[in-house]
Protein backbone atom coordinates (compact mmCIF):
# COMPACT_ATOMS: atom_id res chain seq x y z
CA UNK A 1 0.00 0.00 0.00
CA UNK A 2 1.27 3.47 -0.85
CA UNK A 3 -0.05 6.77 0.54
CA UNK A 4 -0.57 9.17 -2.36
CA UNK A 5 -1.90 12.17 -0.47
CA UNK A 6 -3.25 13.31 2.88
CA UNK A 7 -5.28 16.23 4.09
CA UNK A 8 -5.25 18.12 7.36
CA UNK A 9 -6.59 16.78 10.66
CA UNK A 10 -9.98 18.46 10.32
CA UNK A 11 -11.10 16.54 7.28
CA UNK A 12 -9.35 13.29 8.23
CA UNK A 13 -9.00 12.10 4.62
CA UNK A 14 -6.25 10.10 2.95
CA UNK A 15 -5.95 8.55 -0.47
CA UNK A 16 -4.29 5.15 -0.76
CA UNK A 17 -3.00 3.28 -3.78
CA UNK A 18 -3.18 -0.47 -3.27
CA UNK A 19 -0.75 -2.43 -5.44
CA UNK A 20 -1.97 -5.96 -6.11
CA UNK A 21 -2.03 -8.58 -8.82
CA UNK A 22 -5.59 -9.51 -7.88
CA UNK A 23 -8.62 -8.42 -9.86
CA UNK A 24 -9.93 -5.32 -8.14
CA UNK A 25 -13.58 -5.27 -7.01
CA UNK A 26 -16.00 -2.69 -8.34
CA UNK A 27 -15.56 0.88 -7.13
CA UNK A 28 -18.01 3.52 -5.98
CA UNK A 29 -18.55 6.55 -8.18
CA UNK A 30 -18.39 9.98 -6.60
CA UNK A 31 -21.78 11.65 -6.63
CA UNK A 32 -22.03 14.40 -9.28
CA UNK A 33 -22.13 17.79 -7.51
CA UNK A 34 -25.47 18.71 -9.08
CA UNK A 35 -27.01 15.44 -7.86
CA UNK A 36 -25.96 15.66 -4.20
CA UNK A 37 -28.67 15.21 -1.56
CA UNK A 38 -30.26 18.42 -0.35
CA UNK A 39 -29.86 19.79 3.16
CA UNK A 40 -32.72 17.80 4.71
CA UNK A 41 -32.72 14.37 6.36
CA UNK A 42 -32.42 11.23 4.23
CA UNK A 43 -31.48 7.56 4.46
CA UNK A 44 -28.06 6.33 3.31
CA UNK A 45 -25.99 3.17 3.35
CA UNK A 46 -22.93 3.04 5.61
CA UNK A 47 -20.17 0.49 5.18
CA UNK A 48 -17.23 -0.42 7.36
CA UNK A 49 -15.29 -3.05 9.25
CA UNK A 50 -16.85 -2.45 12.64
CA UNK A 51 -14.82 -3.71 15.58
CA UNK A 52 -12.27 -5.31 13.21
CA UNK A 53 -14.77 -7.81 11.81
CA UNK A 54 -15.72 -8.50 8.18
CA UNK A 55 -17.20 -5.51 6.33
CA UNK A 56 -20.88 -4.81 6.98
CA UNK A 57 -23.39 -2.37 5.53
CA UNK A 58 -26.36 -0.79 7.26
CA UNK A 59 -28.95 1.84 6.42
CA UNK A 60 -28.86 4.92 8.67
CA UNK A 61 -30.71 8.21 8.93
CA UNK A 62 -28.57 11.19 7.91
CA UNK A 63 -29.72 14.31 9.79
CA UNK A 64 -28.17 16.64 7.23
CA UNK A 65 -25.16 18.80 6.51
CA UNK A 66 -23.31 20.38 9.46
CA UNK A 67 -20.32 22.71 9.69
CA UNK A 68 -17.65 21.93 12.28
CA UNK A 69 -14.37 23.48 13.44
CA UNK A 70 -11.45 21.85 15.21
CA UNK A 71 -8.74 23.67 17.19
CA UNK A 72 -6.27 25.16 16.40
CA UNK A 73 -7.58 25.57 12.84
CA UNK A 74 -10.57 27.88 12.69
CA UNK A 75 -11.66 27.05 9.14
CA UNK A 76 -15.03 25.24 9.05
CA UNK A 77 -15.44 21.94 7.24
CA UNK A 78 -18.71 20.37 6.05
CA UNK A 79 -19.86 17.01 7.41
CA UNK A 80 -22.92 14.80 7.14
CA UNK A 81 -24.31 14.11 10.62
CA UNK A 82 -25.73 10.62 11.18
CA UNK A 83 -28.25 10.14 13.98
CA UNK A 84 -26.42 7.23 15.61
CA UNK A 85 -22.92 6.63 16.90
CA UNK A 86 -21.14 4.07 14.73
CA UNK A 87 -19.20 1.23 16.36
CA UNK A 88 -15.41 1.50 16.45
CA UNK A 89 -13.71 0.58 13.18
CA UNK A 90 -16.03 2.51 10.87
CA UNK A 91 -13.61 5.35 10.19
CA UNK A 92 -12.84 5.63 6.49
CA UNK A 93 -15.98 3.75 5.51
CA UNK A 94 -18.27 5.08 2.77
CA UNK A 95 -21.59 6.92 3.01
CA UNK A 96 -23.59 5.90 -0.07
CA UNK A 97 -26.83 7.46 -1.32
CA UNK A 98 -29.79 5.46 -2.60
CA UNK A 99 -28.46 5.62 -6.19
CA UNK A 100 -25.14 4.01 -5.21
CA UNK A 101 -23.03 7.20 -5.27
CA UNK A 102 -20.35 7.95 -2.69
CA UNK A 103 -21.44 11.11 -0.83
CA UNK A 104 -19.14 10.99 2.21
CA UNK A 105 -16.42 9.23 4.20
CA UNK A 106 -16.69 8.33 7.90
CA UNK A 107 -14.51 10.73 9.84
CA UNK A 108 -15.47 10.47 13.51
CA UNK A 109 -17.98 10.25 16.31
CA UNK A 110 -19.13 12.62 19.02
CA UNK A 111 -21.46 11.56 21.84
CA UNK A 112 -24.35 9.75 20.14
CA UNK A 113 -23.73 10.90 16.54
CA UNK A 114 -21.39 9.99 13.67
CA UNK A 115 -19.82 12.38 11.18
CA UNK A 116 -18.92 11.78 7.56
CA UNK A 117 -16.82 14.17 5.47
CA UNK A 118 -19.29 15.87 3.15
CA UNK A 119 -19.15 15.37 -0.61
CA UNK A 120 -17.88 18.98 -0.97
CA UNK A 121 -14.88 18.18 1.25
CA UNK A 122 -14.11 14.94 -0.62
CA UNK A 123 -14.24 16.78 -3.97
CA UNK A 124 -12.06 19.60 -2.66
CA UNK A 125 -9.52 17.08 -1.33
CA UNK A 126 -9.32 15.23 -4.65
CA UNK A 127 -9.14 18.48 -6.61
CA UNK A 128 -6.23 19.71 -4.46
CA UNK A 129 -4.19 16.73 -5.70
CA UNK A 130 -5.37 16.97 -9.31
CA UNK A 131 -7.48 13.81 -9.02
CA UNK A 132 -11.00 14.99 -9.81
Amino acid sequence: MKVIARSNDMRDLALLQVLTGDTMPATLSLCPARSAPDEGAFKALIGGCMRGEAPVCQVEEVAGKKLARREPEDIPAAFWEVNRKQPEGGSGGPLVDQRGYLIGVCSGINKDKSYFCHLEEVRSFLRSYGLE
